[in-house]
């Protein structure tokens, strides 16, 4: 119970210890080989996580739920053949069963073949008809597929279910907002912002949309535009000086075995992304790990009253590496899960500044929807540079052009009490 209560709060190197333990005397408890495995893979040691699950299977055969964490595992690691193999055998060892079709479906929703994704979603609704993550994930696929009128109805079809948590109100209302700000239909987003709580209002994931409306709804549904003008909230400083230390860093992040040429379900393009590293690092990156998350907590206290984590909360910093080849870049994206993001610049080209605007390989804070270009921002990368935002603020890289990579280490601040 301890280690599983330490994993659910992303304390994970304890959790790991704790089934390390159990595992040493438990090594055939299912339970003990799961938890061990999920805990190992957070922790980045995936070849790890990899060898727990196959040792149990060896000796008991193959389990719906263990392939299904050899599935998640070989996604992590890129090998994306090998996922859709453990996907299809949890399937059809529990033909009968709402989670595997539904895991295969999001699976082919990804990465394969949408109307077989359909076809395995249509499962998931027979089996549990009221299956709202069904639901949520059929319409996602209509969507994919073109069918954009046919995918609304069924988002709305879901919305009017009774009984929704949190997270299927939050499923739900992002791409109906996302599909009428795209069309410019500003009245139906305010039609949905009155209709759901402040409590869901002010959950960063909808804060990463409303970042997107007009101020005037900014204003009445989002805590007001202010939190979502990047020229008030990104801070930007130097942080390290010593090349030296930069570069050992920066090696110690490209030995990392997870660095994976365009990580699927990752924003990367033209480059390489990591696994989660802070935690399974030397100590020369632990204490970098330790500097950033002082660093990181200290922005997220004094970011305005509305946004600012309560007092005396306690987090955990979690970081990953991206290294971008000439003409890379990150898609637009954030990271709403946590509190405050950064990223620190190990590695830039010194001819990646030498275009008349700077503009080149820079972090930029797009304006969003309804707004004056004067209103984006961006942030011009140079070594040992560290650049900090609340983390539902959608940013993206600019593509550059230079014979050496960009590299740089990635974080969030995540709240876990």
């Amino acid at each position: 119970m301890a280690a599983e209560s330490a994993l659910k709060t992303g304390e994970n190197r304890v959790s790991a210890s704790l089934y390390k333990n159990l595992y040493a005397q438990y090594p055939q408890e299912k339970g003990v080989v799961l938890g061990f495995s999920q805990a190992t893979m957070l922790l980045g040691e995936l070849d790890k996580a990899d060898r727990i699950l196959r040792n149990y299977t060896q000796t008991n055969g193959a389990d719906t739920e263990i392939e299904t964490n050899l599935a998640v595992i070989a996604l992590e690691k890129g090998n994306l053949r090998e996922a859709e193999e453990h996907y299809r055998k949890a399937s059809s060892l529990a033909p009968k069963t709402f989670v595997v079709h539904y895991n295969l479906g999001k699976y082919l929703q990804m990465h394969g073949d949408l109307d077989e994704a359909m076809d395995e979603l249509n499962t998931c609704l027979e089996i549990v008809p009221s299956a709202v993550e069904a639901m949520i994930a059929k319409a996602e696929t209509l969507r994919s597929k073109g069918q954009e009128e046919e995918s609304q109805k069924l988002y709305i079809k879901a919305m009017n279910r009774n009984a929704l948590n949190k997270e299927q109100v939050i499923a739900i209302v992002k791409p109906i907002l996302a599909n009428a700000i795209e069309k410019a239909d500003i009245e139906t987003c305010r039609q949905y912002l009155v209709n759901i709580s402040d409590k869901i209002r002010s959950d960063f994931r909808l804060k990463t949309i409303i970042y997107d409306l007009p101020e005037d709804l900014q204003n009445e549904f989002g805590g007001g535009a202010d939190l979502y003008d990047p020229r008030k909230l990104v801070l930007t400083k130097n942080f390290i000086n010593d090349r030296g230390y930069l570069e050992r860093i920066k090696e110690e992040v490209l030995s990392q075995k997870s660095l994976i040429k365009d990580r699927p379900d990752k924003p990367t393009r033209g480059g390489k992304q990591s696994h989660e590293i802070m935690e399974t690092s030397t100590n020369e990156l632990k204490n970098l790990g330790r500097d950033l998350e002082s660093e990181l907590t200290n922005y997220a206290n004094n970011m305005p009253a509305s946004i600012r984590p309560p007092a005396n909360s306690k987090f955990r910093i979690s970081g990953w590496a991206v290294s971008l080849e000439s003409g890379g870049h990150q898609l637009r994206h954030s990271h709403p899960e946590a509190v405050a993001s950064g990223v620190i610049y190990l590695s830039i080209p010194a001819d990646m500044n030498l275009s008349d605007d700077n503009k080149q390989g820079s972090l930029y804070f797009s304006s969003g929807a309804g707004k004056a270009e004067g209103q984006s921002m961006h942030v011009m990368a140079t070594t040992g540079k560290l650049v900090m935002f609340p983390s539902y603020m959608p940013h993206e890289t600019i593509p550059f052009r230079s014979t050496q990579e960009r590299v740089c280490l990635a974080v969030n601040l995540i709240k876990v009490k």
